[in-house]
């Protein structure tokens, strides 16, 4: 049994252009769930990478060199492969209650959790759950209700 929503082992993918920061967070993650990491740094890169890697969530930086996390959400949105893809977005430009506090407008993922760096990890997993958990109702098979037989008079 493990902490995660499921028993199979999920893949995480990290973009974030800082590379020191992605490398510790996913040391981190990793010690506390038995998760499949990849990192990512060059965000030119990332649609690549999770194409390649095919994650089951990624945690998406904002500030990044070339193509910001916006950019990276929009592309993935418009991307067969990657639109169902949850996403938590990490950035230093977030306040503590999740509000965008620069000019880079994050008002386009209200419904991606979004964390403000320094985070706790503890807050961290939980977003990554939920997410996880989303997905997994998303791509259950719906089961049919059953009908009752009319009665017969």
């Amino acid at each position: 049994m493990t902490n995660s929503p499921t028993c199979e082992t999920k893949r995480i993918l990290i973009i974030d252009d800082d590379a020191d920061f992605a490398e510790s967070l996913a040391v981190t993650i990793s010690r506390s769930r038995p998760f499949e990491i990849e990192v990512e740094n060059h965000s030119q890169l990332a649609r690549t990478t999770a194409l390649r890697f095919r994650p089951d969530l990624m945690i998406l930086d904002v500030m990044m060199d070339r193509l910001s996390g916006p950019d990276l959400y929009f592309l993935f949105q418009r991307d067969e492969n990657l639109k169902r893809i949850p996403i938590v977005i990490i950035s230093g430009i977030i306040n503590q209650d999740g509000e965008d506090t620069s000019a880079v407008g994050l008002g386009f993922v209200k419904r991606v959790p979004r964390l403000s760096k320094p985070f706790a990890l503890n807050h961290l997993l939980e977003a990554m759950d939920a997410q996880l958990e989303k997905a997994s109702r998303k791509r259950a098979p719906r089961r049919r209700k059953k009908q009752p037989f009319p009665a017969i008079a």
